[in-house]
């Protein structure tokens, strides 16, 4: 892993940040190579850089061609470079690259790993949690994904930092719209649960936010829920 010192080295903003990293990549480990990826997409929003891409997608290692994609696929999905990764030899990274969104189409070859790819990277498609809420409620009510499926996608999405960042107090206090169409969209998760089935259900019932800035979502909907162990333990507090 490389020090702090080393990094900011590295990746200062002047014209050498393009070079010194790809001089560099050979002699890297595995972690490195990550931990430069994720910061040069962060100080950058998500632009690598076409050389340092190329050298990343073309390693050895699928877990360094995948963290490459996170940021590439949003903003390239159609060029060469990244329609390399649709046939990379890793289903991780074919799955990080493919163009559907996993919800849309569940015939589609793996799948699955798409869907739970695309949750788990959900900061880098800058998805609204209504289309995401939106998603779940047709695949419970069309009953379109299987429930162990479905469930382990409900695991994915409410036990990610997206969410509960997404839902923090300095994400939420400065804007009264988001503020109340997100507490909707929990509400509308909430109450689809009616038609969920069990395991999809119980990821709700256990993981799914009660409050959303202070603000509690269930009061309404407390008494036909049919979820309402954890609630009931959370209101004898």
């Amino acid at each position: 892993m490389l020090s702090s010192d080393v990094l900011e080295e590295l990746l200062q903003p002047t014209r050498l940040r393009d070079l010194l990293p790809i001089t560099a990549w050979p002699s890297f480990s595995t972690e490195s190579k990550l931990q430069i990826l994720q910061s040069v997409q962060k100080a950058n929003w998500g632009a690598v850089g076409d050389s340092l891409l190329k050298l990343a997608l073309d390693d050895s290692q699928p877990i360094v061609r995948y963290w490459a994609l996170r940021y590439e696929r949003l903003y390239k999905p159609d060029q060469p470079i990244t329609q390399q990764a649709r046939s990379d030899s890793h289903p991780l990274v074919r799955a990080m690259a493919s163009a559907s969104d996993g919800f849309a189409n569940p015939e589609e070859d793996n799948a699955q790993l798409i869907r739970l790819v695309k949750l788990r990277n959900i900061e880098f498609y800058m998805a609204s949690l209504q289309n995401i809420v939106d998603g779940f409620i047709t695949a419970i009510e069309t009953r379109s994904i299987p429930d162990e499926m479905l469930g382990d996608c409900m695991h994915e999405f409410l036990t990610g930092g997206w969410l509960r960042k997404h839902l923090s107090v300095d994400e939420l206090s400065n804007d009264g719209w988001k503020h109340f169409n997100d507490i909707q969209q929990i509400k509308r998760l909430w109450e689809v649960t009616r038609k969920a089935e069990k395991r999809t259900a119980h990821q709700v019932g256990w993981y799914a936010p009660i409050r959303v800035e202070r603000e509690n979502v269930l009061d309404e909907l407390f008494a036909s829920l049919p979820l309402t162990r954890r609630y009931r333990r959370y209101k004898s507090k």
